[in-house]
Order: structure tokens, then sequence, then C-alpha cells
């Protein structure tokens, strides 16, 4: 469900026989910028406090990789949510990949860093590839190189236990091939274009949870 749809979809849940049941539910949102808050004005709209209780919230900001299994989630509970609401939560998004609890506030930080985070990944490797093709290597091999290299650098991060920054150090030779090319990146300033992408895509989730 897109953010953008979750007025309707919320006020069809609410309007649910069912959903007046006393029986406890657990509801889990992975509906991006949709605050705790909203999600209580919704669902709550026609229940009284004890009503409330039975229905705890938790938002959760997923991202795409969870398909393979290999996703990053943040996740909140509202104020209805027990110790095992948490751990069952918890649980079911570990099968997806690994999962941290943050404060709800955090979570559109959350969503701008791993959230949105798999696209900016993606651009980077478009880019690399597209950089290969510029060079006259064919699609097939261009690719093959972006991604055994993206993959071989991840893994060198896992294992060694070492920061981006040492690492990078460590390939990067005074007057060599990668400090020319790091050089003209420091020159357009990528690293502030790339921060002041993740902080875009904060603003926008704040702007969605009002």
């Amino acid at each position: 469900v897109k953010p953008q749809q979750m007025d309707q979809v919320l006020a069809d849940i609410a309007k649910r026989k069912d959903f007046k049941i006393t029986k406890r539910k657990l509801i889990i949102s992975i509906a991006a910028g949709i605050s705790i808050k909203n999600l209580e004005n919704s669902l709550y709209s026609n229940l009284d406090e004890s009503s409330m209780s039975k229905f705890p919230i938790i938002r959760v900001m997923p991202n795409t990789p969870a398909l393979v299994l290999s996703g990053m989630s943040g996740m909140s509970a509202n104020r209805y949510s027990t110790a095992d609401d948490i751990k069952i939560s918890k649980d079911l998004l570990q099968a997806t990949g690994k999962v941290i609890q943050f404060k709800e506030k955090d979570l559109d930080a959350v969503t701008a860093l791993s959230g949105s985070g798999p696209a900016y990944v993606f651009f980077f490797i478009e880019s690399m590839i597209e950089a290969g093709i510029s060079l006259d290597l064919n699609p097939e091999d261009a690719a093959v190189l972006t991604l055994t290299t993206l993959k071989g650098s991840l893994k060198l991060i896992e294992e060694l236990n070492e920061s981006p920054k040492s690492l990078r150090n460590k390939v990067t030779s005074p007057g060599g091939t990668t400090e020319a090319a790091i050089n003209v990146l420091d020159n357009k300033n990528v690293r502030q274009n790339i921060i002041d992408a993740v902080v875009a895509a904060y603003r926008r989730s704040k702007e969605l949870g009002l």
C-alpha cells in the first residue's frame, strides 16, 4: 500500500465489524511516512481506551532487499504495545533481514537512509555501468565488473571490520588512478550532494507524516 492510499485503507479497516471485536490484534504498518499518531487517529477514532489497548500498533520502515532476505527494518511501537508485541514484530522482521527498534522520531531518518537507500545504491550502480560503456566496454562486462566490485567491497567492510574511509585510503595511492577519480568526486561535491539527497528524503518523509 502506498502512503497516498493509506487514508482510505485505514478508514476501510476501522469500519470492519471484526475490528470492533475485543480479541486482541497486533497492527503492523509498513507505509512510509505515516506516523503512529496518524494511524491511531484513523484506527482508534471509534474506540474507547480499553478497546484501544487491544489494538497495539507497530510502525515499520523496511526496505526492498527484504525480498531476498537481506533487508534492513526500523520499527517503533505505540504505547499499547507490550514486550510480547515487540518480540513478535522483531521475530517476523528478522525473517527478512535485520531489525532495529527506534523511537518514532527517528523513523524519518531511517526511511531516508535505509528505506530509500537501495535506490541510491542502484543509481550509483547504473552510473558505474554507464561509465564502463562510455569507455567501450560492452554492457554485460561493465555490469559484471561493477556488481562484483560492489559485492567484494561490502564483504571487505564486513570481514575486516575497518571503516569505509580506512579502506578507501588503502586503495587510494598518491598520484594514482583512484586519487584522480576521488578528486573529481570531491571537486563536484558528490559527498555533500549525497547528504543533501538523504536529507531531502528525510524532509519528505516528515511531510508525509503530518
